[in-house]
């Protein structure tokens, strides 16, 4: 059986490889399944061209958000640290590419994909966030064949109007759907007219010793450390940073902004997804707003804290993943708004026990949901 995946892999993001690579696994050991993951780049280009209504999509970012997209943009820290150090863009860029090494890509167009696989599964990440429609993450390429979509994600809480007529179109002959968060659940439902599974990150398909067969312990500090990985503004995580420099153990920072960059040692900017899990799995703290570095948390039962992305009050807020995995998990107590909160985390252990209690059947009827869909016809 030929399973063809569509999915982001591209954008140098250890949770955005991890859960390409976790989906692509788990399908081939379950299933015996020859699982290939397409190789697309989107571009906002093709965004827009699939979207079709551009000035439509714009004024309505800008009538809900308008702060945000009329202040100034900041260059993204990559753009930054590439031209000024050339040598760490050419190592963190290998070590992207060794672990992308390890998963299967179909390298042919995605135009000639349709006959070349049995399955087509959509998913996971945030492929269905409405802000950004691409009709190829809804499959639109491989019309009359079996589609699935396994832990999509629409990033926000709320499909926008302007983005249900495409989706009533793109999403009609789906054989199954499942999302990720349940937050837009009931829209999506209403749109394509079937029943919508909600199920887990593909993260939690392997057992935490099948991630530890790939992580990479070479770069592991020697005494004991707290981990920070914030993929949010400086303004909300620098309490944070002062919080985590009192807590007298090493503070391993993980460059996502140039505040970070500057406190950070330099070479942590060219750590690879297999060091991720590594300096995840031995941690003694791990300080973060980043979806996938929680969900790492939970797998290997570290001791954690979070501090949310975004502002509640913000349109586009990206936290109900966050809230709605925490809940699930039995762990919204696990949620830091100041210094305080992080220094009493950090002297709090976790019950996994109870943890597992939650989770296990919902990673269970996650699987049964494949079951059910990835099977010969």
């Amino acid at each position: 059986m030929k399973i063809a995946i569509m999915t982001w892999f591209s954008n140098q993001n250890y949770g955005t490889v991890l859960q390409a690579y976790a989906l692509q696994k788990y399908l081939n050991d379950a299933y015996g399944a020859d699982a290939q993951l397409i190789k697309y780049y989107p571009s906002e280009e093709k965004y827009l061209q699939s979207f079709g209504k551009k000035a439509e999509h714009l004024l309505y970012k800008l009538r809900e958000h308008a702060k945000d997209y009329l202040k100034p943009k900041k260059t993204p820290l990559t753009d930054e640290i590439n031209a000024k150090y050339p040598e760490l863009k050419a190592e963190r860029d290998k070590s992207f590419d060794d672990f992308l090494s390890k998963i299967n890509f179909f390298d042919g167009d995605i135009d000639n994909a349709r006959d070349k696989f049995d399955i087509f599964i959509c998913g996971s990440d945030q492929i269905w966030n409405p802000q950004i429609i691409d009709k190829n993450y809804y499959l639109a390429f491989a019309d009359g064949k079996r589609k699935i979509s396994y832990a999509a994600s629409t990033g926000i809480n709320y499909i926008p109007d302007y983005a249900k007529k495409c989706l009533t179109e793109y999403l009609k002959d789906f054989e199954a759907i499942s999302l990720r968060e349940p937050d837009c659940r009931k829209d999506i439902e209403k749109i394509s007219g079937k029943n919508v599974s909600i199920v887990c990150d593909p993260t939690f398909l392997l057992s935490a010793n099948e991630w530890r067969t790939i992580a990479d312990t070479t770069r592991i500090p020697s005494e004991k450390y707290a981990l920070s990985y914030f993929l949010g503004d400086d303004e909300r995580n620098s309490f944070a940073y002062n919080a985590t420099d009192n807590l007298n153990i090493k503070n391993v920072i993980l460059p996502t902004s140039t505040e970070m960059f500057d406190k950070s040692e330099k070479k942590n900017y060219t750590i690879s997804p297999a060091d991720f899990l590594a300096l995840e799995d031995n941690s003694e703290f791990i300080i973060t707003d980043s979806f996938h570095a929680i969900c790492f948390a939970i797998i290997f039962k570290k001791n954690f804290c979070v501090v949310t992305k975004h502002r509640e009050s913000n349109p586009f807020n990206q936290n109900s993943r966050v809230l709605h995995l925490l809940s699930k998990a039995g762990l919204t107590d696990r949620l830091a708004k100041n210094e305080n909160d992080i220094k009493r985390l950090f002297n709090e252990s976790i019950d996994y026990d109870a943890v597992y209690k939650r989770l296990g059947g919902f990673i269970d009827d996650s699987k049964k949901f494949l079951d059910k869909h990835i099977s010969e016809q």
